[in-house]
C-alpha cells in the first residue's frame, strides 16, 4: 500500500492520497449531509490501515464507531477516544497533556497489531491462535505510563504458551521501533 484509498470521483477514477498526507493538516468543509465525516472517517480508515498516526476532533461523538466492524461487532480500529458517552478518557480540562499522549499510543498500537499479527501467522504458532492479538483500548494513563488492553483468542489451554511468546515478540518490536518499557 503506497497511497489511501479514499473513495471514487464523480467521473469514476479513483481518488487517493499519498501516505504523506498524514503529515499535513485537514479541514473538510460543506453543508449538512455532503459528505464530510464519512470522507474524513475514510481517511482515517485508510491511515489506520496503513499505520499511520492521526487524530481527529469529533464535536458530534461519532468517531467511536471506528472502533467496531461494518455490522457492529466488535474489532474495528483501535481508537482512544476522549470525551463523550463513548471516551476511554474523559476531556476535561488540562487533558493537553493525555492528547499528546493518545498520538504516541498510535505508534503503540501499530506494533502490537504488527506482532500479533505476525505471532498469528507463524507455522510454529498459527495452530494455537483463533484470532491474532491486538492493541483493543487504552485501560489507563499514568504519570509517565500507558496501559494499553490486548485482546486475542487462543485454543483451549494454549493462552500461557501463546501470551509469553506475544510479550517476547513485543519486547523486541518494541526495542526495534524505540519504545522504552518501564518496570
Amino acid at each position: 500500500m503506497t497511497k489511501l484509498n479514499i473513495g471514487v470521483t464523480s467521473s469514476g477514477r479513483q481518488f487517493t492520497l499519498p501516505f504523506d498526507a498524514a503529515l499535513q493538516k485537514f479541514a473538510l468543509m460543506g453543508i449538512s449531509g455532503s459528505g464530510k465525516s464519512s470522507t474524513a472517517t475514510v481517511m482515517a480508515e485508510e491511515m489506520c490501515k496503513a499505520n499511520l498516526p492521526w487524530i481527529a476532533l469529533d464535536p458530534v461523538s461519532v468517531w467511536w464507531g471506528l472502533r467496531s466492524n461494518r455490522d457492529g461487532s466488535p474489532g474495528g480500529h483501535p481508537v482512544v477516544v476522549f470525551g463523550g458517552d463513548h471516551g476511554d478518557l474523559p476531556l476535561e480540562k488540562g487533558a493537553g497533556a493525555k492528547i499528546a499522549e493518545a498520538l504516541v499510543t498510535e505508534s503503540v498500537f501499530a506494533v502490537i497489531d504488527r506482532a500479533g499479527a505476525e505471532l498469528a501467522a507463524d507455522a510454529e504458532y498459527a495452530p494455537l491462535i483463533r484470532k491474532a492479538a491486538r492493541a483493543a483500548g487504552v485501560d489507563a494513563f499514568g504519570e509517565a505510563s500507558l496501559q494499553v488492553r490486548v485482546e486475542g483468542v487462543t485454543e483451549p489451554g494454549e493462552q500461557w504458551r501463546v501470551a509469553g511468546e506475544l510479550r517476547r515478540r513485543l519486547k523486541l518490536a518494541f526495542d526495534a521501533e524505540g519504545i522504552s518499557l518501564r518496570p
